[in-house]
């Protein structure tokens, strides 16, 4: 009996689509590569059955010792799925039929499953944010059709897409749900260098979906989820493709795809919060607003670690919305995907419900000399500062009928820039938008850059620091878009 057992090509490698361990195959006997599997809560592993042909096995039966903490069963002959349902420890049992020198032989397999609710630690995986039970679908990363560069991979190991590049597409296939409206989330990991919240967009069924996500820098070990696209219509068999944008060196991991009913509260974030439906105060003329801000590093808050106004707006009045789009080093004049004009056309949904488009005077098209160009009364050269100012304006009347507010940035010394404020004065008076002057403020001009307040606000002559943001820059803000919005008709 030993030495049939010897000479039996037989072995179990366990393909890893959660959370992966090393496996090894054993050519001339019958053992479990992996004896002890560590899963977490909705987490799946596929058993594969090698080294022997497939015409060989008669009937693969499985079974598992506690089906209310993780099941078994058959997927093909060769394939075992193994689902964790809740926290706790089973055995899963692979009874194997097959066929050796005309007779038929048993053997069984046994696999001990542990399962955790909670994320897994750094030791044994990435950090993920679990799904509530309102989930309705998840499109696991390891099944996503992968479409960009060599590095591009799904890792076994830590179950993530890693190597993302701009203009990576990585397309996964939805399952079998009822047909309906469904609101997608991606999970995304934090990165070493985070440039802005526009990383990553969806296509689905010929539309194209890009909703900022607040990804973090920070330890590589956690991932978050991050709303992709709202009161989507999906049946199975769609696919979603998602597309790592222009703009950004740094990208970060992803995984998979969750799918709730649209509108459903879920987990998001890198912490797992729900947000909570807050009532609109209507003695607050912010409150209840969904506002899209538009630029570049100033906006996105690269001094400050994300964190701008527009942040510290969203949380101090209740149910207001703020999307940042805004890429670090870009600029208004359109001589690129990246710019203001060419990211407005292509990532902001023409469907957005927009109350107020609030657009940064970008210091990049100074400090980059470009031409500044006149007004016009049509034909817009985009190509020049006040032609993208100008088709920026048009663009968002003709498309979201919305109100237009522009901003500067405080003073620093740039005669060119100087000359960009001057010229928005004469675009504020023809087009009779909103306009936030930081740079011409005389009580934030009284703060000398060489004083200690000074040093606090700001990380640069550009870029404002958390405490800028919030303490100096955000109550200017507030007056100055509060007014404008209540004068708009």
């Amino acid at each position: 009996m030993k030495r049939l057992l010897k000479k039996m090509l037989l072995c179990l490698v366990v393909t890893l689509l959660a959370v992966g361990m090393v496996s090894s195959v054993y050519a001339k006997q019958i053992k479990l590569s992996t004896k002890k599997v560590t899963l977490r809560v909705t987490r799946t592993k596929v058993v594969t059955i090698k080294n022997i042909k497939v015409k060989q096995i008669k009937s693969v039966k499985v079974k598992s010792s506690k089906k209310s903490v993780a099941t078994a069963s058959k997927k093909s002959k060769t394939k075992i799925k193994i689902k964790a349902k809740k926290k706790g420890s089973a055995k899963i049992t692979v009874t194997i039929k097959y066929k050796k020198n005309k007779k038929i032989k048993t053997k069984k397999l046994k696999v001990a499953v542990k399962v955790l609710k909670l994320p897994l630690g750094a030791d044994v995986g990435v950090k993920k944010v679990m799904d509530s039970k309102d989930v309705v679908a998840v499109l696991r990363g390891s099944l996503a059709k992968l479409k960009g560069n060599s590095g591009l991979k799904y890792d076994n190991k830590e179950d993530i897409i890693s190597g993302v590049k701009a203009g990576d597409k990585i397309t996964y296939t939805v399952p079998k749900i009822n047909e309906g409206d469904y609101d997608i989330y991606l999970e995304i990991g934090k990165s070493d260098y985070v440039a802005g919240e526009t990383m990553f967009s969806v296509d689905i069924n010929g539309k194209h979906f890009c909703i900022p996500a607040k990804v973090l820098q920070g330890n590589k070990n956690e991932i978050g989820k991050f709303l992709m696209a709202n009161n989507v219509k999906l049946k199975e068999g769609d696919e979603i493709t998602v597309n790592a944008n222009f703009g950004y060196t740094n990208l970060p991991f992803i995984g998979d795809i969750s799918i709730y009913e649209a509108g459903v509260p879920a987990p998001t974030g890198y912490d797992g919060n729900v947000k909570q439906a807050e009532e609109t105060d209507p003695t607050d003329v912010l409150s209840g607003k969904t506002i899209v801000w538009l630029g570049s590093s100033v906006t996105y808050g690269y001094g400050s670690g994300g964190y701008t106004m527009a942040d510290e707006i969203e949380r101090k009045h209740k149910n207001t919305t703020c999307y940042k789009y805004a890429i670090n080093g870009t600029t208004l004049v359109n001589e690129s995907d990246s710019s203001y004009v060419a990211r407005m056309k292509n990532d902001i949904s023409k469907d957005m419900k927009i109350d107020l488009l609030v657009v940064q005077l970008s210091t990049n098209d100074a400090s980059q000399n470009k031409p500044l160009g006149v007004i016009s009364d049509s034909n817009y050269n985009d190509k020049t500062v006040v032609g993208a100012i100008e088709t920026i304006i048009d663009y968002a009347k003709k498309t979201w009928n919305c109100p237009v507010a522009f901003y500067t940035g405080t003073k620093y010394d740039n005669p060119n820039y100087k000359n960009m404020v001057n010229a928005l004065y004469g675009v504020r008076d023809k087009w009779h938008i909103g306009l936030v002057d930081l740079w011409g403020d005389s009580d934030m001009n009284k703060v000398s850059n060489t004083s200690a307040l000074y040093k606090s606000y700001m990380k640069d002559p550009i870029h404002p620091t958390k405490k800028g943001y919030v303490d100096w820059w955000t109550p200017k803000f507030e007056a100055g878009l509060t007014s404008y919005l209540k004068s708009y008709k």
